[in-house]
Formats: C-alpha cells, structure tokens, sequence
C-alpha cells in the first residue's frame, strides 16, 4: 500500500469514525451516510493493499468493504443502531491513532533473494 493511500485510508477512518460518534449526540441522519461511505472507503482501500495484481485486488477492496458493511448491519441489528454506530466510530477513530503512531514499514521488492549464475560455469561445468 502506498503512503497516500494509507494517509488517505487513515484521514477516511478518522472522518468517518467521528461523524458515527456525532451522530449519537446530534441525532441527525445526515451525520450517519457519509460516515458509512467513508467507513466503507476506507475498508476497500485497506483491502486494495491485500494483493498485487490489480484485478485481485480490487475484488479484494470490494470484498472488504462489502464484508464490513455487513457485519455493521450484523451488529446494528443486535443492538441500538446508535450505540453500535458511536461504538464502530470510536473504535475507528481509535485504530487510526493507534496506527498513526506505528512506524511506516516499506515493502521489500523481490521477495526472495535473487540467485546470481556465474556465467563461467554451464550445466555440467562446474568449478571444484
């Protein structure tokens, strides 16, 4: 995942997070639909960064938000929509500082360790 990517997840989350606490004290649905969009974003860009080839990832970005999305009807259905929103958002909101201030890895290239041939030896010639 790059680091726009993964600043715009974090900004998304942190946005979203607080606009489903809010909505617990203002009681306005307008609060509640762009912090579910961008929950939801934020999920798909998170799942964006699962896999390389693009095709599997964004099955992966879609699979992710679609995954959320349903376990936050799951546990909206289970409780108070509001408190089960607050309580989504705050955990949001939580996780965004928690990683904000983890260090930001970089992705090793290659995987593996190349193997060099030398160019001096062929099948069948080898140096003893």
């Amino acid at each position: 995942m790059s680091r726009m990517t993964r600043l715009l997840a974090l900004a998304a989350a942190l946005l979203g997070g607080i606009c489903w606490v809010l909505n617990l004290y203002v009681d306005a649905s307008a609060l509640w639909w762009p912090g579910a969009v961008l929950l939801l974003g934020t999920a798909g860009l998170l799942g964006l960064g699962l896999a390389r080839l693009p095709w599997v990832a964004a099955v992966a970005g879609i699979g992710t938000a679609a995954l959320s999305g349903s376990l936050a009807a799951l546990l909206r259905d289970a409780g108070e929509a509001q408190v089960v929103d607050a309580v989504i958002g705050a955990g949001a909101a939580l996780l965004v500082g928690i990683a904000m201030l983890l260090p930001v890895r970089g992705r090793r290239h290659g995987g593996a360790r190349a193997l060099s041939v030398d160019r001096t030896t062929g099948p069948g010639n080898h140096r003893r």
